[in-house]
């Protein structure tokens, strides 16, 4: 049994850090990303043991997924990440916007759900479309190299497969502000149907 993303979570953490320096992004992104990548993952220390994690590790097993879950671990010990990133400099709403990252990082079923319910996340991003297109960009830029950084393995057919994460690595910024678009787009309709049949009915009393 591995960790989910390599032999153990440092291991992972280093190669994540590694795939930063790749990005075509600014020194003070990379930095910034590097900080959150750092500290990403230290809930897992609280939750691996813990009796669900336990249950579904066992689960993983018997489909011949050979890694420990760590359902949790993006928001435990948040006090912990809080204090890195502070005692590091980040501060005021930068700091909030490397905290969101952490807490969203494994949350890559954004795609395939209700627009709506898309909305409401990116909105608690930022006040401002430009705040909240910010932490999505971030966001996607941490999905990316912690998908990267990913080797799930697992037995197939009596054979041992290594892939990575997927999901994370096609979760890009473009894709996640689509979806808020959409959504948006879906609650001014049902907003301007609603409004429409309210007056409808005020005619006809």
């Amino acid at each position: 049994i591995i960790h989910a993303e390599g032999a153990t979570v440092w291991e992972h953490v280093k190669t994540v850090i590694q795939q930063i320096d790749s990005l075509d992004v600014s020194d003070e992104v990379k930095k910034d990303l590097r900080l959150t990548m750092l500290y990403h993952d230290i809930g897992k220390v609280e939750v691996g043991s813990s009796a669900e994690n336990t249950a579904r590790t066992k689960k993983h097993l018997e489909k011949g997924e050979l890694h420990t879950s760590m359902v949790g671990h993006a928001e435990a010990r948040a006090d912990e990440m809080r204090a890195g990133l502070t005692s590091a400099g980040a501060e005021g709403r930068r700091l909030e916007q490397l905290m969101t990252v952490i807490k969203y990082h494994m949350n890559t079923s954004i795609p395939e759900q209700d627009p709506k319910k898309t909305v409401k996340l990116v909105q608690s991003f930022g006040e401002t479309d430009e705040e909240r297109n910010e932490v999505v960009n971030l966001l996607a830029m941490a999905l990316y190299v912690d998908g990267n950084g990913t080797h799930h393995a697992e037995l197939k057919d009596g054979e041992l497969k290594i892939t990575k994460n997927e999901k994370k690595l096609g979760l890009t910024g473009e894709v996640i502000w689509h979806k808020y678009q959409e959504g948006l787009k879906l609650i001014q309709a049902e907003q301007e149907a609603a409004q429409k049949k309210k007056e409808q009915e005020d005619f006809i009393v």
